[in-house]
């Protein structure tokens, strides 16, 4: 790229929902708003989430929407007291995170990472690799407040760089 400022379609935002369906859908909702809007978004999950069985089939007519799958296994851990759950799957995802970051070609810009505020532990990583941090709610109301919002401001008509 010859320039510091990259079209909308060279830009890519990180999505990184929660692992539950409750947290998949909006984040998958959302990946297709940025799609729509020619930003290349990218889905990022545990390997252990079948990305056949979560993606609708109707996705595929977005070709800015990817699906990044990260390996969620490791070494068993030590027996004496069995962490959380989540705590094992952050443990097994986070190195597959710092890889997939720094394998990235040097010439794609990332706008920001939209992260799930259930999946709060990411925002490190992101902020070694210089990646904007956004929280995303999925609560019901909150996205409901967020829609009434962007149709409020019209955020349809934003154009890239101008700030409402």
């Amino acid at each position: 790229m010859s320039s510091s400022v990259a079209t909308a379609a060279e830009a890519e935002i990180w999505i990184v929902p929660f692992f539950g369906q409750g947290h998949l859908f909006p984040c998958i909702e959302l990946c297709k708003q940025i799609a729509s809007r020619n930003y290349k978004s990218t889905l990022i999950i545990p390997s252990h989430i079948s990305a056949t069985s979560i993606i609708p089939s109707s996705f595929h007519q977005y070709p800015l929407f990817e699906v990044t799958e990260i390996p969620s296994s490791s070494p068993p851990l030590p027996p004496p007291s069995p962490p959380h759950p989540h705590v094992v799957m952050h443990s097994q995802m986070l190195p597959g995170l710092r890889n997939l970051l720094s394998t990235r070609d040097p010439e794609s810009r990332s706008v920001c990472a939209v992260i799930d505020v259930m999946m709060g532990w990411t925002a490190d990583v992101f902020k070694i690799f210089e990646v904007p941090i956004v929280g995303f709610f999925t609560s019901g109301a909150c996205s409901a407040a967020v829609e009434c919002a962007m149709w409020q401001a019209r955020i349809q008509d934003v154009k890239p760089g101008e700030a409402r």
